[in-house]
């Protein structure tokens, strides 16, 4: 869901349509979109693995219905809705694929260095997300191997990371 929010998932440059011819026969529009628009690299690793992790240019694109009454901004918008949920199911194949790897190497912290990233690029894109990885080391690190025992951040902790069968002593009858 964070991957839909304009800032969060993507930040936009400029975006606006060069042409939108309307072919009312069909009920189809021919539309050349300019866009200047980058993806969270953490949010959308389906794009950037295939390099399109930057969208700019001119970007040929069919708008249906051509005769709803859609003004110039609703169109904008449902073109951004194209764009980016165009890999979402291979997206998910890819977050699939971390959380495998991140589940068997058996170090959760590092979902605190991805958290971070996808923070830092909400706040200065590619750069942000660099910064908040590097930024997201140290909490990880600190969790990974300097945790304290028996306090209350520590316990909280690691009963977020249990698995959901309990281990209740059973009680005397």
């Amino acid at each position: 869901m964070l991957s839909l929010i304009n800032g969060i998932g993507y930040h936009i440059t400029e975006l606006w349509e060069v042409s939108y011819v309307p072919n009312l026969q069909e009920d189809y529009a021919d539309v050349i979109l300019r866009c200047n628009m980058t993806l969270n690299p953490l949010l959308y690793p389906y794009y950037w693995l295939k390099g399109l992790g930057v969208f700019e240019g001119d970007y040929p694109m069919i708008h249906i219905p051509a005769r709803s009454r859609m003004t110039a901004q609703a169109r904008l918008d449902n073109y951004i809705m194209l764009i980016i949920t165009a890999g979402n199911l291979s997206n998910l194949a890819v977050f699939f694929l971390i959380a495998i790897a991140i589940e068997l190497i058996g170090k959760r912290v590092i979902y605190i260095v991805l958290f971070s990233s996808i923070i830092g690029f909400a706040f200065a894109g590619i750069a942000g997300t660099i910064a908040g990885m590097i930024a997201g080391i140290f909490p990880a690190l600190l969790i990974a191997f300097k945790k304290p025992q028996g306090r209350i951040f520590s316990r909280f902790w690691d009963s977020l990371w249990q698995s959901s069968k309990s281990e209740t002593p059973e009680r005397n009858r």
